[in-house]
Formats: C-alpha cells, sequence, structure tokens
C-alpha cells in the first residue's frame, strides 16, 4: 500500500522528525549528484543529445513506474473511501 511522504512523517515520533527530514534530504542530494555523475558518463560515451533523449524518454515513462491504487474513482466522482488520520 502507497502511503505519501505526509503520512509517513506523521507516523514518526515527533522527538524524530528531525531526524527523517534530514535523511531524507542527504538521499536526495546524493541521489542527484550520483544521477548527474551517471548522465555525464553516459554523454561522454554517446553524444550529448543521446543522453538528453533517454533523460527524456525516461521522464516520459515515469508515470507508469507510479504505484496504482486499486478500487479507487475518478476525481470527478470523489474518492473511493474517506481519509482518515492514524494520528488521532
Amino acid at each position: 500500500m502507497y502511503r505519501s511522504p505526509t503520512e509517513r512523517l506523521e507516523r514518526v515520533p515527533a522527538d524524530r522528525v528531525g531526524r527523517v527530514l534530514v535523511a531524507w534530504n542527504i538521499t536526495g542530494t546524493g541521489a542527484i549528484a550520483v544521477l548527474t555523475a551517471l548522465w555525464g558518463v553516459l554523454a561522454g560515451a554517446t553524444d550529448v543529445r543521446v543522453a538528453i533523449g533517454v533523460a527524456g524518454v525516461l521522464l516520459l515513462a515515469t508515470p507508469y513506474l507510479l504505484p496504482r491504487r486499486s478500487g479507487t474513482q475518478s476525481p470527478a466522482t470523489g474518492p473511493a473511501r474517506p481519509f482518515v488520520s492514524a494520528a488521532r
């Protein structure tokens, strides 16, 4: 089951929220650095246009990688079930 980052953050004890946010920041920054280096290697091995084309294709494919929610209705008809916070 997919949980949004906000829902995950609400489940973290209050004294650990700062650590979680720092960990997310470090992970995101590290991922950007690694992917930039990989795309530099790809551009150096092939051509800059090829690297940009591969990046474009991957960006267009990302919606298909997102998790699907089963049993939901379209936004025009409303959600399948109301959201109830577990923090109560």
